[in-house]
């Protein structure tokens, strides 16, 4: 033991006893510490020496584990730590007595086999008690404010401090009716009477799991969640916010609130619960519906904001009053919306017509779409992909994004400032503006030569010439000419072709090209150059070369590498005898 440290231990150390791997080993009477993340980490069995001479550290944190190995037990024994730590947790101990310091601010006890609990420490604060199976009594006089005492099946007696501000009670078993007058947060498990329950006066937020509800009390609370409950009967629910997650429901609800989430619910097919057919929100002002099975109409004469997920069924909505709505994979075909001041739409069906005189995103795949729509005036982002159109006119927008539409013919864009246009056979017709910052065009056959305007990024797969201020990329080219004049060009998979280079080229990064010739390279500006998986070039380099950087290439010939001194000179030895970079196995540039 003489080889305990001298130096105290920082105080948010952290000392974890188990018996499984360890860092730190005990050996012949002498600790042996080796830190790991602030950790000390010894044998169960070493704890008790260790804390007849640990108590001269300042440890305060501790946590202790036990691996309980179900085919060879551990033999029960009584727990006691006498260190003054303010943090302890214990895990995986079979002691169904465990005594605990006074010094305790926080507690946690996980899978332990303790059957009563006792805390009168005067300075704590949380207590966590999980899965511990075999708990019947849990009595806390400290003044605690935070307590979770989840899938206690077996407890029998709880009694709470009246300090108490949150409670957490998933998954056991609960042997009160009342509950601490000051508690604010409080998460119910499964019970079968709830009207049989007191609550308190000033709750903030309630949880109910797991439940056959056949009616509420009357409840002054600010939030009411209900996780995976049934709903027998029709209940009436008032709360300023009401969530609905997992439920499932056999009769309608009568919501009064001001705010309604629902999430992953389903109602029942019987005749019993036509009515949910068209679900009502009354006075609801946010209405947010995901994954709702059962449900074809909404109605929500109050509601402002309104959005809906992934609800396959529902293809109507009442709600003229809807000034911001987000739509994604709802089919909805008939609407009252006709307000809008913003909006978010990305959907897999026909759009409906929304009436806005606000701005939004819109977001379609694989649908059919009036190009006369209204809502093209009023776009930040539009993204059409697989889209049945033949004509576009928008008059402003942000980006505008058109992907795989096989029947689009015309497109005019009045003011936007980024264009993506990418596999559109029977494109010929685009009139583009010229706040353009940036451009993509792919597999587009014809309107290559259309004439594009000045902006600051410009992709394209086609020869031409072209111009940016600060980047072109080019792919896939083959067997033509190309000019350039950007800071930055990029090209990738380029072959028998001639690159002539503008004067404002300053970076050229080439990926997988073959057989390219650079004109004016030796009288460009270009000052970094980057080629990787390229063969058979001759290159002759400006004197305002600085960097360069040739990978994984074959072939290729730097003429005057070692006349360009702002390369540095190791570089300049290697290159002129064609000694390059190669590619690591695992590290292949072009993926």
């Amino acid at each position: 033991m003489n080889n305990l440290p001298k130096q105290k231990l920082p105080k948010n150390c952290l000392l974890e006893v188990h018996n499984g791997p360890i860092i730190t080993l005990y050996r012949n009477d002498e600790w042996v510490f080796g830190f790991k993340n602030e950790f000390i980490t010894m044998h169960m069995q070493d704890l008790k020496p260790f804390i007849e001479k640990a108590n001269q550290y300042s440890v305060e944190n501790i946590r202790i584990i036990d691996f309980i190995n179900p085919e060879e037990p551990a033999e029960p024994s009584n727990f006691s730590i006498l260190l003054s730590v303010k943090k302890l947790i214990l895990q995986d101990l079979n002691c169904p007595i465990i005594e605990l310091p006074n010094s305790l601010e926080e507690l946690t006890i996980t899978n332990c086999s303790v059957t009563s609990l006792q805390l009168n420490q005067s300075n704590l604060k949380k207590v966590i008690i999980e899965q511990c199976a075999d708990l019947k009594t849990l009595i806390i006089t400290s003044p605690i404010i935070e307590c979770e005492a989840v899938y206690l099946k077996s407890l029998q007696t709880l009694q709470l401090p009246n300090s108490l501000y949150s409670l957490k009670l998933n998954n056991s078993s609960l042997p009160i009716k009342s509950f601490p007058p000051n508690l604010q947060y409080l998460s119910l498990p499964s019970i079968k009477q709830l009207n049989q329950l007191e609550f308190p006066q000033q709750l903030k937020e309630l949880t109910i799991n797991s439940c056959f509800i056949v009616g509420l009390p009357a409840l002054n609370v600010n939030s009411i969640i209900f996780f995976q409950c049934t709903f027998a009967k029709k209940t009436f629910v008032k709360a300023n916010s009401i969530t609905l997650n997992g439920c499932y429901f056999v009769s309608n609800l009568d919501i009064d609130c001001d705010s309604i989430f629902i999430t992953g619910c389903t109602t029942s097919t019987s005749s019993q619960v036509d009515t949910l057919i068209e679900y009502n929100t009354h006075n609801a002002k946010v209405v947010h519906i995901s994954s709702f099975n059962g449900i074809n109409k909404l109605i929500s004469h109050s509601c402002k904001e309104l959005k809906l997920v992934n609800n396959s069924q529902l293809s109507e909505v009442d709600a003229e009053c809807v000034t911001s709505l987000q739509l994604i994979h709802t089919n909805i075909t008939k609407t009252t919306i006709n307000n809008l001041e913003s909006f978010d739409i990305d959907n897999n069906s026909s759009l409906p017509q929304f009436y806005t005189k606000g701005r939004g995103s819109l977001r379609l795949e694989k649908c059919k779409f009036d190009c006369n729509s209204q809502i093209l005036n009023s776009m930040i982002d539009i993204s059409l992909n697989e889209v049945d159109i033949e004509n576009i006119n928008i008059s402003t927008c942000k980006g505008a994004r058109f992907y795989n539409c096989p029947t689009l013919k015309t497109l005019s864009i009045k003011e936007a400032e980024v264009v993506i246009l990418v596999n559109l056979p029977l494109l010929q017709s685009i009139s583009l503006p010229k706040s353009l910052k940036n451009i993509v065009i792919n597999n587009c056959p014809n309107i290559i030569n259309i004439p594009l305007p000045f902006t600051s990024a410009l992709t394209v797969d086609y020869n031409g010439s072209f111009k940016a201020s600060e980047q072109i990329q080019i792919r896939r080219v083959n067997e033509n000419e190309i000019t350039v004049d950007s800071y930055c060009v990029q090209l990738e998979d380029i072959s028998n072709s001639k690159v002539i280079l503008g004067k404002n080229v300053h970076i050229i990064i080439g990926v997988g090209l073959n057989n390219v010739s650079f004109i004016n390279l030796e009288e460009s500006n270009i000052q970094s150059f980057d080629l990787s998986m390229s063969n058979n070039m001759s290159l002759t380099f400006p004197q305002t070369l600085t960097l360069i950087n040739i990978i994984g290439c074959q072939s290729v010939l730097c003429t005057n590498i070692s006349s360009c001194l702002l390369v540095p000179e190791r570089i300049r030895k290697d290159y002129s005898s064609n000694k390059y970079e190669e590619v690591p196995k695992d590290k292949c540039v072009i993926c």
